[in-house]
């Protein structure tokens, strides 16, 4: 066996960090494929690893998958939680958490590609109730916001937060369908703050200190 024959063993790290490697290399497959097409043959090859590398971190396909959609809507949210920091007011988050979304999805993020695919695999009991748990996290971190708005007279004193966080969500899942299909340049970036105008709530009037 010459030495350019001999395989080459897996760098030796962490188990942390090799679970997040593999994590890494199960979001982008299960991105592509989803869950029933992906093999841990293939995430195996995205990473470079054996299978067996896999299963002493993951016991079994489904428990990775379920890992990998949890730290998705991890992702998610962590960057939202970011932005609506440090963003002036309620409604300036959630501008702002809607332009990172499609800048993500521009980019081709695996996490939200992954998101949006988990919705078709929600006749499995425990997958449909991970996907339930991931949207309602989102939802509600997204009323939570317009409630902030309505409170702050940021949007009109009547609106029905419920109403306009499921909006929210729903551009954000038109977003999702518009990049699996291939249909990128049918919805530029351009077209969404008309979208945005059209769902959102009426402007309320700011409060002044009396």
């Amino acid at each position: 066996m010459t030495p350019e024959t001999i395989p080459r063993r897996a760098q030796r790290l962490p188990a942390p960090v090799r679970r997040e490697h593999i994590l890494d290399a199960a979001t982008a497959v299960f991105a592509r494929c989803g869950f029933r097409e992906a093999t841990t043959a293939a995430i195996a090859a995205e990473l470079g690893v054996s299978e067996p590398t896999i299963f002493r971190h993951f016991v079994t396909k489904r428990a990775l998958y379920l890992a990998a959609l949890r730290r998705s809507t991890e992702v998610t949210m962590t960057r939202w939680a970011e932005i609506a920091a440090q963003a002036p007011s309620a409604m300036a988050a959630l501008t702002e958490m809607g332009k990172w979304y499609f800048e993500e999805l521009q980019r081709d993020s695996h996490h939200l590609r992954l998101r949006f695919r988990s919705y078709s695999e929600a006749s499995d009991l425990e997958v449909r109730a991970l996907v339930r748990e991931n949207v309602r996290t989102a939802y509600d971190f997204v009323y939570r916001l317009y409630e902030s708005a309505r409170a702050a007279g940021e949007i009109a004193a009547d609106t029905d937060v419920r109403a306009q966080a499921w909006v929210f969500v729903s551009i954000g899942t038109l977003l999702d369908l518009t990049q699996v299909l291939g249909m990128r340049d049918d919805l530029p970036v351009a077209v969404m703050p008309e979208i945005m105008r059209i769902s959102g709530p009426r402007p309320g009037t700011l409060r002044t200190e009396e």
